[in-house]
């Protein structure tokens, strides 16, 4: 008798999949990885997104299913997945919904570190990679609990996109990130997650950092100039957006990335 498995997803929504799925689709860069990578099941990843890139062997072994908007839903149907996996931030509710008409769908809503391990244990439960997911949790956990303690916050602007600038919000989980490495946001208190602003804006609140992702939008050492010209006596840093931004496997690497970056904010 195959043995079906429940789980409750992060928009409120069950899940069930029959007996261990076998054919599963990501739609969430750091899920992909987390599956391939994490879990060991590079094997049963069948599609992917355009912006799955790790692990490297990705780029030419799997469907590729366009951008985490733009899912092309027949190409994903005819490849018969069991499981999609996929993100509230990422993909559109109009072909989440779609997916869901022919095919179980694990949705995602990670907005801190606390949110992450709930989503990786429940992805454990329905691909039977409990173990994995437990001992990865506690390794990351682990990694976290060693940074040195922060005796003051340096204040940041954390920008992700360009015309306009495009600046990370509270509510999310690269602010979550922001306060781990030991940053305080100065755009903590808008109101949206990913507030557009202005270089005067980020002027008048006067952070000590500006970081300056490498993606989504890929901020260069032109842009870094840039800023530096026109805010003297602010540091301005080039960060590893995976590092704040992918959640899974990542984020075992992140506290040693922080320490990096901490130092130069010493």
């Amino acid at each position: 008798m195959i043995k079906q498995k429940v789980v409750i997803d992060q928009l409120g929504r069950k899940v069930e999949v029959d007996g261990d799925p076998q054919r599963l689709v990501s739609l969430v860069p750091s899920i992909t990885e987390l599956l391939a990578v994490g879990f060991g099941m590079e094997e049963q990843v069948v599609g992917v997104t355009d912006y799955c890139i790790h692990p490297a062997s990705l780029l030419k072994n799997k469907v590729r299913l366009g951008g985490p908007k733009t899912i092309d839903v027949k190409k994903l149907q005819a490849l018969a997945p069991q499981l999609v996996i996929a993100s509230k931030e990422e993909n559109t509710r109009e072909q989440v919904l779609e997916m869901a008409t022919f095919v179980p769908v694990y949705v995602a809503d990670v907005k801190s570190k606390a949110d992450a391990f709930e989503a990786m244990l429940a992805i454990g439960r329905l691909l039977r990679q409990e173990h994995q997911s437990q001992q990865l949790i506690a390794q990351i956990k682990s990694a976290f609990a060693a940074l040195p303690k922060v005796e003051k916050r340096h204040s940041a602007a954390y920008l992700v996109w360009k015309e306009p600038f495009i600046a990370v919000g509270a509510d999310t989980f690269v602010h979550d990130m922001l306060l781990s490495a030991g940053f305080s946001n100065v755009f903590a208190s808008h109101h949206t997650q990913y507030p557009a602003t202005s270089f005067n804006e980020i002027a008048a609140l006067r952070p000590q950092y500006v970081l300056l992702s490498s993606e989504p939008y890929p901020f260069s050492d032109e842009h870094k100039n840039w800023f530096e010209e026109r805010l003297p006596g602010v540091e301005i840093v080039l960060v590893d957006g995976e590092m704040f931004s992918w959640y899974g496997v990542r984020m075992a690497k992140a506290p040693a990335y922080f320490e990096e970056i901490w130092e130069l904010a010493r």
